[in-house]
């Protein structure tokens, strides 16, 4: 509402690189709006909001877990992780513009704490994210899992078609 109230428009991500490589220029009030990992939980609480103010959100998918339940879910808040399955992919894309976050390369090595990615060649980095591409085929866009990335990610994903690469890092 703060947003709408004040004439904000949403980005895509095809505008936010075209303006990064200075071939767009966006208004004052833009604003690109993200999320990560396809959980249920944006579908039920910000897909109709965003719909009702009418703006566009990026949905970073973990594509291996679109195929955890099948038919209609029921948010449950007390219960495990809930991810987006495949029809919601179709049903939500009026507002949702579902972008990368790797096939089965989104999580943690416990002894490290680093992500499993960095740990992999960049060829299979760069098989994963096209096993990921397969489901989000207008992906322009990838949100390294948990923020971390290297030389062998940015170069898989550049690779794979993508051209803007979401951290946590600042800077």
């Amino acid at each position: 509402e703060y947003l709408a109230d004040r004439q904000f428009k949403t980005l895509t991500a095809h505008q936010l690189y075209d303006y990064l490589e200075g071939r767009l220029v966006v208004p004052n009030k833009a604003v690109l709006i993200t999320f990560d990992d396809g959980l249920l939980s944006t579908k039920d609480f910000a897909y109709p909001i965003l719909k009702q103010y009418g703006f566009t959100a990026l949905q970073h998918i973990i594509s291996s877990r679109t195929d955890r339940a099948q038919g209609t879910q029921l948010f449950d808040a007390e219960g495990p992780l809930q991810f987006f399955t495949a029809a919601d992919l179709e049903a939500l894309a009026d507002v949702f513009q579902f972008e990368a976050h790797t096939y089965e390369l989104h999580a943690l090595n416990g002894d490290s704490g680093v992500g499993v990615a960095l740990e992999r060649s960049k060829e299979e980095i760069l098989l994963d994210l096209q096993r990921n591409m397969e489901q989000v085929p207008g992906a322009v866009s990838v949100a390294y899992p948990f923020g971390h990335y290297d030389e062998d990610f940015i170069a898989a994903a550049k690779e794979a078609g993508l051209l803007i690469g979401f951290t946590t890092n600042e800077g």
